[in-house]
């Protein structure tokens, strides 16, 4: 049987271990393939995949899409693009921006009123 998580966040989203320590603890638990599917970011996979090395578990390319419509929230979520892709690039910069926006008006409120 092989190991596999296709569902991991960084510190770049909403985790607790930077791409680096993922790795790591992929490693450890002998994981045969992963993926790091951040919030509307694609940085975590970008920085694993320049220090993987031949022996290392396969890493499959990730994200998660926060979207929003009349009847409610989503994540989806996406596998295998190329990371130098310009449309997949476009994407998630922007989408990462708004969340890092929505971030700060939350601190903005935070600190009014606390």
């Amino acid at each position: 049987m092989r190991k596999i998580d296709l569902h991991l966040h960084s510190t770049i989203s909403d985790g607790t271990d930077t791409p680096e320590e993922i790795l790591q603890l992929i490693r450890n638990q002998k994981i045969d393939a992963f993926s790091v599917t951040d919030h509307d970011s694609i940085a975590a996979c970008r920085r694993i995949r320049r220090v993987l090395s031949d022996d290392d578990p396969v890493l499959i390319n990730g994200v998660e899409f926060s979207c929003r419509d009349e009847r409610g929230k989503y994540h989806i979520l996406g596998y295998g693009y190329r990371p130098d892709g310009k449309m997949i690039c476009d994407l998630a910069g922007k989408t990462h921006q708004m969340r890092m926006e929505k971030a700060r008006g939350r601190l903005k409120v935070l600190k009014v009123k606390y």
